[in-house]
């Protein structure tokens, strides 16, 4: 704006010749819009100028040139000098936006999961470009793959040379593949003219997202070993896990527990404290320490559970089926021993003879006992002579309810004496826990036997009927 003052006294009706502005930079044109007609005494009037802006840079208005005629005498009308000073004018390059790179986080993932992509432009241009972010969407060579959520709505300016990451929440499809990430697109605008300013260029390079089906989690094989036990026994349970889908799966054991269809046989003692990552297409075995209950029976194992997390979401995976075919665990009483009878081959014997003293054993459990005959002594008391065992090292397996007699020889000894067999002790084990097995009962009737000193003969004298006899 070029202002204009009359400081005459009369009025001044003009007829303009022309009006210039000088600039001290040539980037500016400048061309008048408004011409005066009429100024009275002692009033200013102004004359308006388009300039436009042709190269950026900063420019000073320096000088300007008015020059009119009087409209009554046709005379020139005097001008004097210019009394303001420069006026700075700053031009700058349009925006100029870029992309610059182009990133997605993580870039591995599972179907209708949600990640973060991150476009980076770069404003090339000189002047700020204010970027309106309410209608933008990335731009993915295979867009199917990708739902919707990328809108984010803000407004952001960028100035010249700036450079800004946009980050935008992205939700997977529900089908797997790679999908590419190769651009996105925004309203942006210069803040000066209010212009809509397009991307100019696009140098990154494209950002490759890989989709994966969820985990699925297929319980395999359920095993036991040992499979028949006794109450209170402990045992190995193991439950093989395979993952029939591409993406690991984490499985925390913290609270992890088996599944049997007949749970009141079985304590606790289930808990594996440890995880694993099972990568897709993986199998794994988890073993278990189980501790059977104190009653007997046959119970099964048909299954476990254990929180799996996908290593992509951190979402929990659920196990989708079992195939596994189920585990019978066969559950036994602990053997119990009872002597039941005791019994000699004689009530009487001499001193230093050999008889025969049998023991029945029954074992009343329903879990078959080893019974190891390598230190075993016969129980009975007034005997000076000790009793030889001839069953020494015998190893016998007695089955649940059965009963078997053991015999020993004894030799009496020296002295008359009465001889009680009241018991007898030996060495059991269990055959499935090799666990000492104690002798809990005797029902048995003490066994007396009486030992009496051997004969002792001597021919004290000889007679005859008659001394003299016929031959036959």
């Amino acid at each position: 704006t070029l202002t204009v003052k009359n400081v005459g006294s009369g009025v001044a009706n003009l007829n303009l010749v022309s009006a210039t502005l000088g600039f001290s930079n040539g980037g500016l044109s400048a061309s008048p819009t408004v011409a005066l007609t009429t100024l009275g005494p002692d009033q200013t009037g102004t004359y308006a100028f388009s300039v436009l802006g042709v190269s950026a840079g900063t420019t000073n208005i320096s000088t300007a040139t008015f020059a009119a005629t009087d409209a009554n005498s046709g005379l020139s009308v005097p001008v004097a000098a210019v009394t303001s000073g420069p006026v700075a004018i700053t031009v700058k390059a349009k925006p100029n936006l870029v992309i610059t790179a182009l990133s997605a986080s993580p870039t591995t993932i599972s179907t209708e999961q949600s990640f973060q992509a991150t476009v980076t432009v770069q404003n090339v241009g000189g002047n700020a470009a204010t970027m309106q972010f309410t209608g933008e969407s990335l731009v993915f060579q295979n867009g199917g793959l990708i739902a919707s959520g990328t809108t984010q709505a803000t407004t952001v300016t960028l100035t010249g040379g700036a450079t800004r990451d946009f980050t935008f929440t992205v939700v997977s499809g529900a089908s797997s593949g790679l999908t590419t990430l190769t651009s996105a697109t925004f309203i942006a605008k210069d803040i000066n003219t209010n212009a809509s300013v397009q991307v100019q260029g696009n140098t990154a390079t494209p950002s490759t997202i890989t989709i994966q089906p969820k985990p699925n989690l297929v319980i395999t094989a359920l095993s036991a070993s040992p499979t028949t036990i006794s109450t209170g026994q402990s045992f190995q349970a193991t439950v093989t896990v395979q993952n029939v889908g591409p993406t690991a799966a984490t499985i925390d054991f913290t609270d992890a527990t088996l599944t049997f269809l007949n749970g009141g046989l079985l304590a606790s003692g289930t808990s594996q404290t440890t995880s694993a990552t099972l990568a897709g297409g993986g199998t794994t075995s988890f073993t278990f320490t189980v501790v059977s209950a104190g009653s007997s029976g046959v119970t099964t194992l048909t299954s476990a559970t254990f929180t799996a997390k996908d290593a992509n979401t951190n979402v929990t995976v659920p196990v989708h089926a079992n195939s596994a075919t189920p585990q019978p665990i066969t559950i036994k009483h602990r053997p119990n021993l009872a002597i039941t009878a005791i019994s000699s081959s004689r009530s009487v014997v001499s001193t230093g003879q050999s008889f025969l003293a049998t023991i029945t054993v029954q074992n009343v459990g329903a879990q078959a006992a080893t019974i190891q005959f390598t230190d075993e002594t016969m129980v009975h008391d007034g005997l000076p002579a000790a009793l030889i065992d001839s069953s020494l090292g015998q190893s016998v397996t007695l089955t649940g309810g059965a009963t078997r007699d053991f015999t020993f020889s004894v030799q009496a000894g020296t002295s008359a004496t009465a001889v009680h067999i009241t018991s007898a002790t030996f060495v059991a084990y269990d055959v499935n826990t090799s666990a000492p097995v104690q002798v809990s009962a005797n029902s048995s009737s003490i066994v007396t036997i009486t030992v009496q000193e051997k004969p002792s003969l001597q021919i004290m004298a000889l007679s005859l009927s008659r001394s003299v006899v016929s031959t036959g």
